[in-house]
C-alpha cells in the first residue's frame, strides 16, 4: 500500500446525486489526503459552501443532478470563490462536450483507483 500523504492537501468540495458514487470518491479523497466536503445535490452544496468560512480548492461535481447541474453549480459557486476550481464527472455520453464549453476539467465515470506500478514509475 502506498504512503499516505503526513498532512492534509486542499480542500475538495464534491457533489454527486448518487450516493454510492459519492461515497466512494469521497473515501478515495480521503484516503489520499485531502479535506473532504460533500454533498448530494447542489442546493446542498451551495448550502455548505455558504456555511464554510475555508478556502475551497477544487469543486468536483457530477454534471447531470435534480435542482442545478454541475455546470450551473460551478457558475453559482466561482462568483463568491472565483479562485476555486472546477472538475465535472458524467457517465454520460457526451457531456464532456458540454464541460469544454466551460473551459472546466473533466472526468468520465465510471473510474477507478489507479495505482502505481510496481517499478513505482
Amino acid at each position: 500500500m502506498p504512503e499516505l500523504p503526513k498532512k492534509t492537501l486542499e480542500t475538495i468540495l464534491v457533489v454527486d446525486d448518487n450516493e454510492p458514487v459519492l461515497k466512494a470518491v469521497v473515501a478515495l479523497l480521503k484516503q489520499a489526503g485531502f479535506r473532504v466536503l460533500s454533498a448530494a445535490d447542489g442546493p446542498a452544496a451551495i448550502r455548505l459552501a455558504r456555511e464554510n468560512d475555508g478556502v475551497i480548492d477544487l469543486l468536483l461535481s457530477d454534471v447531470d443532478m435534480p435542482a442545478i447541474s454541475g455546470p450551473d453549480l460551478g457558475e453559482a459557486l466561482k462568483v463568491t470563490r472565483p479562485q476555486m476550481h472546477v472538475m465535472l464527472m458524467s457517465d454520460g455520453s457526451n457531456r464532456n462536450l458540454l464541460v469544454l464549453n466551460y473551459g472546466w476539467a473533466y472526468l468520465q465515470k465510471p473510474f477507478r483507483r489507479c495505482e502505481a506500478d510496481r517499478d513505482g514509475q
